[in-house]
Parts: structure tokens; sequence; C-alpha cells
């Protein structure tokens, strides 16, 4: 005896009501995180830029070049020295589940900091491809939105034990 798996007014394939309605169900119930990403298209690439806005002239370590250690998860991206007016590109694309996460070591003579520079779940600006970081002897500074003279402050140094 043979199985009837479909009857003759069904069909294997889908209508396409119904793909609509399976997209629209999938963009109702999907976290706010991959939204962003969504948004922004997947796998969307980003730049992060750091800039070196530190004087040689400045009175509290004169002549002392920057250092920076950037990685993610996956990725270490070394050790490179930075000089007064100098910048440091990282590109990536950012991942289909919206975890990706870049952060940063700085040491600048006696002062060090540690931050995120880019983290896909929490990025203020998801439709902008740059990420601007300047550093400057009295902190650490970021730009969005496209307006490189809008500075915000995000934290300061910290001297070494």
């Amino acid at each position: 005896m043979m199985m009837k798996f479909f009857s003759s007014s069904t069909s294997p394939f889908i209508t396409f009501s119904s793909l609509i309605t399976m997209i629209i169900c999938c963009a109702i119930i999907t976290p706010p995180h991959l939204q962003t990403v969504s948004a922004a298209g997947f796998f969307a690439k980003k730049v992060v830029w750091i800039y070196d806005r530190i004087p040689n002239n400045n009175t509290i370590q004169p002549q002392t070049p920057l250092l920076v250690h950037c990685k993610s998860k996956s990725d270490d991206l070394g050790t490179w020295t930075m000089a007064e007016g100098s910048y440091h590109r990282i590109s990536f694309r950012v991942n289909w589940i919206g975890t990706t996460l870049f952060w940063c070591h700085f040491v600048w003579g006696s002062k060090y900091q540690d931050f995120t520079v880019y983290d896909a779940d929490h990025d203020a600006y998801p439709f902008d491809v740059d990420i601007n970081w300047y550093v400057k002897d009295n902190g650490f500074f970021r730009s969005g939105g496209g307006n490189p003279n809008n500075l915000t402050y995000v934290t300061s140094w910290i001297d070494q034990p």
C-alpha cells in the first residue's frame, strides 16, 4: 500500500503570500541587536580609525610614542607604534549574529588604558561605516554620526603603578 503525502489540492511549494507572511513574522520576532545589523545590512563593513593627536611637545610625557595593541575574539591584530598625527585603520565586517567586538590596549609612557573600540551589540551609529577614535594627552574621544568635529569624551588615561 502506498502512502499519499500530499492531497491533490495541496502543493509542496510555498505560495508567495506564505513567504511574505513568514518574512514579516521573522522581522517581528528578531532580537534588537540583530535588527540593527539587519538595518545596516548583513555583514556590514566597518572601519575603526585610531588617530594619534598627542603633541610631541606636550608637558606630560614629551617625545613618548603611543603603543597600541588591538584584538577581537578571533583576531589578534598585533602591536604598533604611533607618532603624532598618524593613524591606524582596522577594517572588518560585522558577523551575522551581531556580536563583533574589538578592544585595544593603549600605552603612552607611564600611562595606559584598555577599552572596547567597537561593539556591534551597542553600536550608537549602525549606519556609519567609520568609527573614529582620537587619542589625546587628556584622554580618548570618539566622533560619530559622520561629523569628525563632534567629539565625545570617553575616558582618561590611567597611571601605571
